[in-house]
């Protein structure tokens, strides 16, 4: 991908960290350890559920924190220094053992990229909470239904950005989250929201062979105007605080 400040040329190249693939926005990881760092403290201990092949892990890892990483796949896990524990989370008995074993025992729970797969977000959240001490955080980030290029999509289509036909076959979303509601899920289970933001930044403008990209970045570009922060990013950020 080439990018020209607002101009978004073709579409963007997967990024790596430490040579793990980030299957994720290509700054949705830079965007998100800038926030975690400026809320949590040096040497924190950190549970990753939902860690994928470990790149975000891993720069937790470079950074002084004390990580563990959950996910179904230990084969797909490529960092390397991080304790693994393998939990499939379709399976209630798993989850239920893990929670019993893990609980509150972290002072940060990361669930990036994940509750747009869960069928339960709310529930999704209380596990998250259940496995930080009291005054712990949890960072979530999903992608942003309330977009402005996904508004567009809405409009265009009937499905939001990143939740289309192929994208739940491909990528397993099936849960289009807004900020309204991710307020919801936080005062519903009990936690106190520290932050909620739209990072990884919307170009203005996306250049590319097909006209119907062209013309719906530029209607979204339109919205942007009218539509306040929370449509400038592709990815929402909230960090969430376990009560004491």
């Amino acid at each position: 991908m080439k990018r020209l400040s607002a101009i978004q040329i073709g579409t963007p190249r997967v990024q790596y960290y430490d040579g793990i693939m980030m299957r994720a926005n290509p700054s949705l990881h830079e965007g998100a350890f800038a926030i975690l760092r400026k809320v949590a403290r040096n040497g924190a201990r950190v549970i990753d559920v939902g860690s994928g092949q470990g790149a975000f892990a891993a720069r937790l890892r470079d950074e002084g924190f004390q990580v563990t990483a959950v996910d179904k796949d230990p084969s797909d896990f490529k960092a390397t220094g991080i304790e693994f524990v393998e939990i499939d989370f379709d399976r209630p008995d798993q989850v239920n053992a893990f929670k019993r074993d893990h609980s509150t025992l972290y002072d940060i729970a990361v669930g990036m990229e994940v509750i747009e797969h869960v069928e339960n977000p709310w529930e999704y959240c209380r596990f998250l909470l259940s496995l930080v001490k009291p005054g712990g955080l949890v960072l979530l980030t999903t992608p942003n239904a309330e977009s402005a290029l996904s508004r567009i999509e809405l409009l265009c289509t009937g499905t939001f950005s990143h939740f289309g036909p192929s994208d739940v076959i491909q990528s397993g979303h099936i849960n289009p989250l807004t900020f309204h509601e991710l307020h919801l899920i936080a005062d519903g289970v009990g936690a106190e929201t520290l932050v909620a933001t739209a990072i990884c930044p919307l170009p203005w403008l996306i250049i590319s062979r097909r006209p119907l990209v062209v013309l719906r970045s530029l209607m979204a570009a339109l919205v942007r105007i009218f539509a306040g922060r929370n449509a400038r990013g592709d990815v929402i950020c909230f960090v969430l605080r376990k009560p004491k």
